[in-house]
């Protein structure tokens, strides 16, 4: 038998099981698992036996030959079943804003990264452990490419042009006192202009209503 197999979770495999001499014959073949709830058998027939890895954790699968005369031998193998290897890595849509504006810069924080597993299992990567790629600020049609080892995945995020909301006055002028007939004086006052992507510009060529 191999001296070893590893296994994903819920993943079978079909092992071989070497009779030698192979002109051997009057003989019956027996498989077991030392646990069950880590390693199953779910079929054998004749010199073959397919496991299955039920659980995390090491599970030692003996193959027990007995002839004729009651004679036994016995080989085995270690069976260990993980996560399996690394297929994908995968950006989770749902982190993502709906939509972005034009201008606005992206954050880091604003994306959640998984590495998928064979065994189906997907882990959260931290933030120090991938390379991300997007222009910021953000353009229309800015693709938010991720890359872990030898793993990318990529996705266009909805870019659309910057709205402007509203304007703010953001500091009073000097003089807010008038006597009757006095003019309006805008020393000091200062406006900006707060955009949806969260810009905020000072106004210089605002007009003022001071009748």
């Amino acid at each position: 038998m191999p001296e070893n197999i590893e296994l994903f979770k819920g993943q079978s495999m079909v092992v071989d099981v070497d009779v030698i001499p192979s002109t051997s014959n009057d003989y019956t073949i027996n498989f077991t698992s030392s646990d069950n709830n880590i390693v199953e058998i779910t079929n054998s027939s004749g010199n073959k036996v397919r496991v299955r890895g039920v659980n995390y954790g090491d599970a030692i699968i003996t193959c027990t030959v007995t002839n004729n005369s009651g004679e036994k031998i016995e080989d085995s193998c270690i069976a260990r079943v993980t996560d399996g290897e690394i297929y994908a890595i995968s950006i989770d849509e749902n982190s993502l804003d709906l939509v972005y504006y034009e201008g606005q810069t992206f954050e880091l924080g604003d994306v959640d990264v998984y590495v998928c597993y064979q065994s189906g299992v997907n882990i959260l990567l931290e933030e120090s452990e991938y390379e991300i790629d997007i222009p910021n600020p953000l353009t229309i049609g800015a693709v938010l490419t991720i890359y872990y080892e030898n793993f990318t995945d990529e996705i266009e995020l909805n870019v659309v042009e910057d709205q402007l909301l509203r304007i703010e006055i953001v500091n009073l002028p000097d003089k807010l006192n008038y006597m009757v007939g006095e003019t309006f004086d805008p020393t000091g006052l200062e406006v900006e202009s707060v955009w949806a992507s969260g810009k905020r510009e000072e106004i210089k060529d605002f007009t003022i209503e001071d009748s």
